[in-house]
Order: C-alpha cells, then structure tokens, then sequence
C-alpha cells in the first residue's frame, strides 16, 4: 500500500485526469458517505481492490485482467492507466489475449455496454468480429433474438 504522500500524489493525479466520477462511485460504495475518507482515497485504498470502477468509462476489473502483473507490484489500475496516458498519449491496451475474457466478465456484472467498448478498443483487428458475440449476447439477454441473428 502506498504512504500517505504517495496517496495525496495519486488522488491529485486522479482528480485532474476527469475520469472518476464522485456521483457514480458512491452510488457503488455506499460505505464511503460514513467515512471520513474523500471518495477518490477511498477508491485508492478500498474500492479499487474491491474492482469498483472510479465512473462509469473506466473499468478496474478489465484494466487488473488485462494487466496481470500490476497486483504483484502494488499499482492501483487506475493510477497505471493514467501514468501511461500521461507518458504515451494514450491508454496502454495490455495483454490483449485476455481482453475477451475481462470483457465477459465485465458483461457479466451487467455492464455490457462498457464490455462492448473496452473490447472494440483492445482486441486487434483479426479478432474484432468476436464484437459480434458480445453484441449477440447483450441483444439475447435484453429480449431481442432477432437482434440476435442479425449480429451473428
């Protein structure tokens, strides 16, 4: 776990990034309105070791399946994510080979519209049609099969 002044280092790199979302995090950790932590370190040092997601375009659990070795090294995703955007210019994809399945288990928790998209971002092209399966599936699952013939 991180030291205090490498917390108050990593909620100011999170606050100005735009991407946590108060509003949403707290409707996910209602345990945080009793606490005296400000929701950014509570998402530091409880929530993302939980995998709840800072707002609603960022996926923890995705980020820790498709980057497997941050947890040896102690990094929240979050703060991994935002260190290499600041550094390159973009978010870093991982291991690409696992984006499907951290997809599925993105869907899984009912979030397919966030698996859809960090699915469209991470896989290479030669697996992008697997879209269609995730797109099928969500289409199954909302009450649409002839949605789901049209996708597969």
């Amino acid at each position: 776990m991180a030291g205090p002044g490498q917390v108050s280092k990593q909620v100011k790199l999170i606050r100005e990034s735009g991407v946590f979302d108060p509003d949403w995090y707290l409707s996910q950790a209602p345990d945080c309105l009793g606490s005296d932590l400000d929701p950014i370190e509570h998402y530091l040092t409880i929530g993302s070791d939980k995998n709840l997601d800072p707002g609603p375009t960022f996926s923890t659990r995705f980020y820790r399946e498709t980057h497997p070795k941050l947890e040896a090294r102690g990094i929240p995703p979050l703060i991994h994510a935002l260190r290499t955007r600041q550094r390159d210019g973009r978010w870093h994809r991982g291991d690409r080979s696992r984006s499907l399945y951290a997809a599925r288990i993105i869907a899984e928790a009912g979030r397919m519209d966030l698996a859809e998209h960090l699915a469209a971002d991470a896989l290479p092209d030669h697996h992008k049609s697997a879209l269609h399966l995730l797109r099928a599936n969500r289409l199954v699952r909302s009450g649409d099969p002839d949605g789901w013939c049209r996708e597969v």
